[in-house]
């Protein structure tokens, strides 16, 4: 467990020592920080920082201001990395819808894409990914390489810092390209750091968990070759199938049991075998780092008073499945009112983690969240039966990348490249013997709610990786968000879609 432990104390230690941040870091569109900035610069600390800054917020986590944000009205928990990314990706679909109403912003803006540059939730999401990309390059231009550790250090800072240029490029539609790469494309910048940090990972599964390997690298760049399809001038799928079978093929294994990877002992146990397939999780404790930043917010808001025992004495009652999502396991719409257990027996699939008892299939009233089938995915249990290490916050890491991502992308790069539907077949059967579930065989597709490869692909991928932030990238860098389908399933009938969120870089 040392392997485990390690380097999450030090990401504790460091985000408690890192006081303040030189002023380059700091200059974070509409952050203002306190002028005693004059320090020495701390690796170990801005190091720890970096990775924990996809977890927390800051130093005073739990809610408050700390006088370090310009708008004395919006506190530093506002600017969570995972939890907004999270409600930004899954309420704007057809999988998820939100009850929450606040004095910043309702969720209802999303549920029915109402959002404009004005709302606080994206703005804060894009200044959260602007600061780590500052914080990143904070690093990247004190540190150097004295060291096998240095230089293996350096490459995650580049690592983190392309994944979080990824993530403003998939959500705003533009990102900054800086000197020497003027010219060329967002995606183009991202494969040439990804490319060059490579070499001085650790191999996969070598290192500490929790740190950035070749594993992670590789995966972040099948997803990028997933979307040239989308936003390049040729597709690349021969680089996304060659990187996901590089994941593939790593040493990572899926974990036995899926529920497994969204519980409080997801890092390991005697029991949870998650850590083999968890490729880079954000780490959590909920005893020492508690906040609303990463898997609280999650496990709380996709819970009720009325649901059974999810591990947290907190749940908010808020985030629930809309129809479509529930209708990829029900295609006829026939969920039984029950508990987890006998909708997973009803569905076939270890992965339809609901809770129905008395709730609605169809959302009329959105504020109400028994009109909508619960989510019970993630939760504060752990699977070997001991308590977590906190009542109310969250132990349960974030499985950000992982294993299973892979295959589908690999699925979805043989089908476009080749077409051979036995093949892909086979590659998603995989997951589905996982989740226990009935294989797809070709001759009884059209049994299964059978609309071509493509939709089947979309389907699968639906259902692998609901609520774990996906949704809008994969309808959107697929071209299904202004679909017929994709409006037609919908809960609501969207005012005007967007495919991306405004564009605040340049506002």
């Amino acid at each position: 467990m040392k392997r485990y432990t390690l380097f999450f104390f030090r990401v504790i230690v460091g985000i408690l020592l890192f006081s303040s941040c030189v002023d380059d870091v700091n200059k974070t569109l509409g952050t203002e920080y306190p002028e005693n900035q004059d320090q020495e610069f701390d690796e170990e600390a801005t190091f720890a920082t970096i990775y924990a800054s996809l977890g927390m917020t800051g130093h005073d986590y739990l809610g408050g201001n700390n006088g370090k944000w310009a708008d004395e009205n919006k506190k530093e928990s506002n600017y969570a990395f995972f939890s907004t990314l999270f409600l930004l990706n899954e309420i704007t679909t057809d999988e998820a819808l939100s009850t929450w109403q606040s004095e910043r912003y309702t969720d209802l803006m999303f549920n029915e894409n109402m959002y404009d540059r004005t709302d606080d939730l994206s703005q804060e999401l894009f200044k959260r990914l602007w600061y780590n990309l500052n914080l990143c390059d904070y690093y990247l231009e004190h540190a150097y390489g004295w060291s096998e550790e240095m230089e293996k250090r350096i490459a995650e800072v580049q690592f983190l810092k392309t994944l979080n240029y990824y993530y403003i490029f998939d959500l705003f539609g533009t990102a900054p390209v800086f000197e020497p790469y003027y010219w060329e494309h967002p995606l183009e910048v991202m494969e040439r750091q990804l490319h060059d940090c490579l070499p001085r990972l650790s191999d996969p599964r070598a290192g500490e968990y929790g740190r950035v390997d070749k594993a992670a690298a590789w995966l972040l760049l099948a997803r990028i070759y997933s979307f040239s399809r989308r936003y390049m001038s040729s597709e690349r799928w021969d680089m996304a199938e060659y990187y996901a079978r590089m994941v593939i093929n790593s040493g990572y294994q899926l974990s036995p049991v899926y529920a497994h990877l969204f519980m409080a002992d997801n890092d390991g146990s005697s029991v949870n075998q998650a850590p083999r397939e968890i490729i880079l999780p954000i780490r959590q404790s909920g005893a020492t780092i508690g906040g609303w930043a990463g898997s609280t917010f999650v496990v709380a808001t996709t819970h009720s008073a009325d649901m059974p025992d999810w591990g947290s004495s907190v749940g908010l009652g808020a985030v629930r499945a809309r129809a479509a999502l529930v209708e990829k396991f029900f295609p006829f719409r026939d969920i039984p009112q029950g508990d987890t257990e006998e909708i997973i027996a009803a569905a076939g699939d270890d992965r339809a983690l609901f809770y129905s008892k008395n709730r609605e299939l169809y959302i009329n009233d959105w504020t109400d969240f028994n009109q909508g089938i619960s989510v019970t995915k993630w939760s504060n249990l752990r699977a070997d039966g001991q308590p977590s290490s906190d009542s109310y916050y969250t132990d349960t890491d974030i499985p950000l990348m992982r294993l299973g991502e892979a295959y589908l992308i690999l699925a979805e790069a043989v089908w476009y490249m080749r077409g051979n539907e036995e093949e892909v077949l086979s590659i998603l059967n995989v997951l589905r013997q996982r989740a226990n579930a009935e294989p797809f065989v070709p001759e009884n597709l059209w049994e299964q709610g059978y609309r071509g490869m493509e939709h089947l692909i979309m389907q699968e991928r639906a259902r692998e990786l609901y609520f774990e932030g996906h949704r809008r990238t994969d309808l959107n860098r697929s071209g299904y968000w202004d679909s017929w389908d994709w409006q037609h399933v919908h809960t609501f009938v969207y005012s005007h879609p967007y495919e991306m969120f405004p564009d605040l870089m340049w506002w």
